[in-house]
């Protein structure tokens, strides 16, 4: 389900839990690799040839940088945030992801 969207002008759009397949603007196998494995997706550079690369949402919008994080209680998956600049490739260094999973985990324990 989709909660919320934030775009480039800060602008939330709260989207009252809709079904993802709702949406034709998101990486559906990115977010689905997500939720199967519960690891994060860093592409650095996904306008390269990644194993997402068939993905409608890429061969579109062709982001430079992405990033998707699962956001877990207890072991169990709560929420997905998924990020991505279409600006600048290597967008999400190493020290922005690690403040991003802590922000996580703190989330993870408010929800």
């Amino acid at each position: 389900m989709v909660e919320a969207i934030i775009n480039v002008n800060e602008q939330v759009e709260a989207k009252h839990s809709l079904p993802i397949t709702a949406f034709n603007n998101l990486p559906i196998s990115v977010l689905n690799y997500v939720v199967r494995t519960q690891s994060d997706v860093l592409l650095d550079e996904a306008n390269q040839t990644n194993e997402f690369a068939d993905d409608s949402y890429f061969i579109k919008q062709k982001p430079k940088s992405v990033l998707c994080i699962p956001i877990l209680h207890q072991g169990q998956l709560i929420a997905i945030i998924y990020l991505e600049n279409n600006l600048t490739t290597a967008a999400f260094p190493p020290q922005r992801l690690q403040l991003l999973k802590l922000i996580c985990s703190q989330a993870a324990i408010s929800i």
